[in-house]
């Protein structure tokens, strides 16, 4: 009976933090939201978050309206329900609040002196289309 409870708790140790990890990490894919930069100005982003083999939360960004895709982000962490998106290739960072539902994140996109406020939903931006 104490061998069956010792493997039984062991077990428990091993499958926790895999657990853990994959209810964290379940941001995995395309979040979108619009920056509004002011003069009129909206800029349409694309996070698309990904989880390696190890665990780990990683991904890129898009600039829709810029034409810039594939932005690597050099951080991701995922805490609770605080996120932290780090690019050094655009010096940008995003921090944001998830909601209780796991629908929403609500942050702020900061880029050199810039503080915007970007609030992010599930999907992606339909292509816009071009006119001939």
């Amino acid at each position: 009976m104490l061998r069956t409870l010792i493997f039984f708790v062991l077990a428990l140790a091993f499958l926790a933090p895999d657990t853990l990890a994959a209810g964290e990490n379940s941001i995995a894919g395309s979040w979108r939201g619009t920056l509004d930069v002011g003069n009129g100005i909206k800029l349409r982003i694309v996070f698309h978050f990904k989880v390696s083999s190890k665990g780990i939360l990683g991904g890129t960004m898009d600039s829709v309206d810029q034409g810039a895709t594939g932005i690597p982000l050099s951080k991701v962490t995922l805490k609770k329900n605080t996120l932290h998106v780090e690019s050094a290739a655009v010096q940008g960072t995003y921090d944001a609040t998830l909601s209780a539902n796991g629908r929403k994140f609500t942050g702020t996109w900061k880029q050199g002196p810039a503080k915007l406020a970007l609030n992010l939903e599930p999907g992606t931006f339909a292509e816009k289309k071009r006119s001939q």
